[in-house]
């Protein structure tokens, strides 16, 4: 009788484990759909890294300037599972620096992965007084 209750026990903790590996994989399998819509050219890169380690020991630069001859001058990027688009063309970055929509950006510890303190660069920094400043200096140029 005692052999029967373990049963159910091992059964219920089980429960949740295969839940949670479900619920990952339907999320997976959502975020690749949403991404597959967006129609962004770039770079497959690997699971779970995406592109972080294509860059090697060469200026971020440098490869991102690879890719855009190849993609063109607007692709994606994946650093581990950030999605990251990459604007390369005067005119896309002009009119991204004038809407509104691209004002700011969140923080990113990935950005400092491919680029050590890019998270000062004025390309990833968060909207605010010293951004607006050089937003117009730029747009002048």
């Amino acid at each position: 009788c005692m052999k029967g209750q373990d049963g159910d026990s091992q059964s219920s903790k089980m429960l949740p484990v295969i839940l949670f590996v479900f619920s990952l994989i339907l999320l997976w399998i959502i975020q690749r759909k949403v991404l597959k819509g967006l129609d962004i050219p770039g770079p497959k890169g690997v699971p779970i890294f995406g592109n972080a380690f294509e860059f090697g020991s060469q200026t971020p630069y440098v490869q991102l300037h690879r890719w855009s001859k190849k993609y063109g001058g607007v692709f994606k990027i994946q650093i581990f599972n950030e999605k990251i688009v990459v604007l390369n063309e005067n005119d896309v970055v002009r009119e991204a620096l004038l809407s509104e929509d691209f004002a700011g950006r969140p923080y990113s510890w990935r950005i400092n992965f491919i680029i050590p303190g890019g998270d000062k660069n004025i390309a990833f920094r968060d909207l605010s007084q010293g951004w607006k400043k050089f937003e117009k200096l730029l747009i002048e140029v």
